[in-house]
């Protein structure tokens, strides 16, 4: 068994379970092997019974006493009871709802039990604990995100069965690993998934974390654009003039210096690689619509991507205010007669600037007149897909935009020697959102002020950090906020969004949000990156404690982006409370990220993952911003000390290439 095989080549897995995978995003081995998980429990401390303490979680290792019996069985609330014990004590179990597992449990049989302890009539009892084998490893337990129909024990399972079956190729020599204290590839994803203690875990996700930096750093030295001739763009001082008069509104003087260091780089015949670099709302799109601008004045045609399509279609609306007819878009939903007419009009010079998702990367473009590549938040995309595209359109000025709030160094080191531009202001006439903090017991009193603000025109977002309920993990879900706002309050007109989504109806129901048809949206964190509703004016993020600041951050940005007060409650249970409250007195990305990331340590190892999704698995561009510096130094010693294992990375990097290649080459 192999990384890429289906996942159907798994013991166990026939096409019902893979479609179930596959909500998951979830179609290879490998794929399964990265889901990562959201949180662990450590099972290595056993509770005797005589010990339990109210609303305490333990473990506990006992034997049923009793028979399973009826308390109720009617259909509404079916539940039964048994008694178990451990020598030390008892304490009876309570099983509601699920009344398939009654016959299940027979005196004698053993069981590992984990919950947290009730008083009922002044004794302890266990409502509904999560039950293992007796002969469950007392280590540490991975909980996964989930679907409908797939259990933990389901995935567990699975996984297992990968891990005991799957070979390990490109793993690195024993004195590498040992020199800086790296698992092999096999070892690091058995303690990911089925860890001993914390600090195997810990070791396995730097493991891990370091390989994927590394092949990173392989991948960007194939794709290096240094020094590469271009043609120069003709320039001349009222060109920005002439742009700035487009726009609805006043530039920054951020926004109008980055503007004439893009021009001054236009300028020369050597390719352009410059970052745009700002927080969210400081106008990055309107920076770089200049230099598309100054391509299509000239003569010349441009290509922006960006990694959703909800943001390539927001793209899209701001630059065919300017260029009209001259601006075309191109998703994953654009009909087999629309892209044909695209491509002609791409051939003919109809259209200067195409934005797009990842589709662009896999069709044959006829672009003649190709000079200009933005991408919006590179980190997003395969290095092997960008550096395809550069293949083949050489000579190509590239700029990309990022609002990640990451140091310059390792800003350096993910996007190679370019420069960058610096957006430190917010557009004039910008109120600072006000950010409040919620527990999570007055939400009831949140969402009847919010159904009055949206009674008065408002419109508002609900993030929820899961789509749907998932077992093991307390949050709320998409699904249920939704479901409760079309009950309680039936003249709000709600609609949700998921990653999972076909584009064109995403892109449907943002249509109608912009124009009032629909007043609520309840969404995972899709909306996270770039989507701009002018008139959104609230978000309520739900399981507040679950994210990073750095992503609370980014999703605060949905809001604030006219001239209204606009508001962003965070719902907490208490866990997070002192590191939310840096949100409530910071507007600030960079010294958010600074303080997320000491609040947060070496490592989150028993909470959610924190940021949003990337083109890296394992690495966090906040968190491991040392790990990236590291990598960065002993990639450049490889070659000399360690030739053995440059040569596995380059072999890997070269092949991965060379089936992109067979794959691009074939559509």
């Amino acid at each position: 068994m192999n990384f890429q095989e289906k996942v159907t080549a798994i013991r166990g897995v026939g096409p019902k379970t893979a479609n179930l995978l596959n909500k998951l995003g979830i179609q290879t081995v490998g794929q399964l092997l990265c889901h990562k998980p959201a949180y662990y429990k450590d099972l290595s401390s056993i509770t005797p019974v005589y010990l339990l303490q109210e609303e305490e979680f333990a473990v506990v290792k006992a034997t049923i006493m009793q028979t399973p019996k009826w308390i109720r069985k009617d259909r509404k609330f079916p539940l039964f009871s048994f008694s178990i014990g451990d020598g030390s004590g008892y304490i009876n179990i309570n099983i509601f709802n699920l009344p398939f597992l009654f016959e299940k449990y027979h005196v004698g049989d053993s069981y590992i039990f984990m919950g947290k302890p009730k008083s009922f009539r002044g004794k302890l009892q266990l409502d509904n604990p999560e039950i293992l084998s007796a002969d469950a490893p007392l280590g540490m337990l991975a909980y996964y995100p989930l679907t409908a129909g797939l259990s933990q024990n389901a995935l567990r399972q699975m996984i297992g069965n990968v891990l005991e079956e799957i070979e390990f190729s490109h793993e690195c020599t024993s004195a590498f690993l040992e020199e800086y204290q790296l698992y092999t590839l096999q070892k690091s994803f058995i303690e990911l998934h089925q860890p001993q203690n914390a600090e195997t875990l810990a070791t396995a996700k730097n493991s891990l974390a370091f390989r994927e930096i590394l092949l990173f750093l392989y991948r960007m030295n194939i794709q290096s654009m240094e020094m590469q001739s271009a043609e120069a763009f003709p320039f001349n001082r009222g060109d920005l003039q002439e742009y700035l008069q487009h726009l609805p509104f006043s530039c920054t003087t951020a926004q109008i210096r980055a503007m004439q260091e893009i021009s001054a780089d236009l300028a020369h015949p050597i390719a352009t690689n410059r970052l745009i670099q700002g927080d969210v709302g400081s106008g990055k799109t309107a920076v770089a619509l200049f230099a598309v601008y100054i391509a299509q004045k000239y003569g010349y045609q441009s290509l922006i991507l960006a990694p959703t399509a909800l943001l390539a279609e927001q793209h899209f609306h701001s630059a065919a205010k300017i260029f009209e007819k001259k601006a075309a878009l191109l998703t994953g939903a654009t009909t087999e007669k629309q892209r044909r007419n695209l491509q002609q009009q791409l051939k003919n010079g109809e259209i200067s600037i195409l934005i797009s998702t990842h589709a662009a990367l896999y069709e044959q473009l006829d672009f003649p007149k190709l000079k200009l590549l933005i991408i919006d938040e590179q980190h997003r995309f395969g290095v092997i897909q960008r550096s395809r595209m550069v293949e083949r359109y050489p000579g190509l000025h590239k700029i990309t935009m990022s609002a990640t709030p990451i140091p310059r160094s390792l800003a350096m080191i993910l996007h190679g020697s370019a420069d960058i531009s610096i957006l430190d202001e917010l557009p004039p006439g910008r109120i600072p959102v006000q950010t409040f903090l919620v527990d999570k017991n007055k939400r009831r009193n949140l969402y009847d002020w919010l159904a009055q603000k949206i009674s008065e025109g408002e419109k508002a977002y609900i993030i929820c950090p899961l789509w749907e309920p998932s077992e093991g993990i307390s949050a709320v879900s998409v699904q249920e906020i939704y479901q409760a706002i079309q009950k309680k309050y039936p003249q709000i007109r709600v609609a949700f969004l998921h990653g999972q989504m076909k584009n064109e109806e995403k892109t449907l129901i943002m249509s109608q949000f912009r124009n009032g048809e629909i007043q609520v949206i309840v969404a995972t964190t899709v909306v996270e990156v770039g989507v701009d509703v002018s008139d959104a004016t609230i978000i309520i993020i739900e399981n507040a404690d679950r994210f990073g600041l750095a992503q609370l951050h980014q999703l605060r940005g949905r809001v604030g982006r006219g001239d209204k007060p606009s508001y962003c409650y965070l719902v907490s249970d208490g866990s997070g409370i002192e590191r939310l409250k840096v949100l409530k007195e910071c507007n600030n990305g960079f010294e958010i990220a600074r303080k997320d990331l000491a609040y947060r340590g070496a490592g989150n190892f028993f909470g959610t993952e924190q940021h949003g999704t990337t083109s890296f698995s394992f690495a966090d561009l906040i968190q491991d911003a040392e790990l990236f510096q590291k990598a960065k130094e002993i990639f450049s010693l490889l070659p000399e000390k360690y030739p053995e294992v440059d040569h596995i990375f380059l072999e890997y990097v070269r092949k991965e290439a060379e089936e992109f290649s067979n794959t691009y080459s074939a559509i």
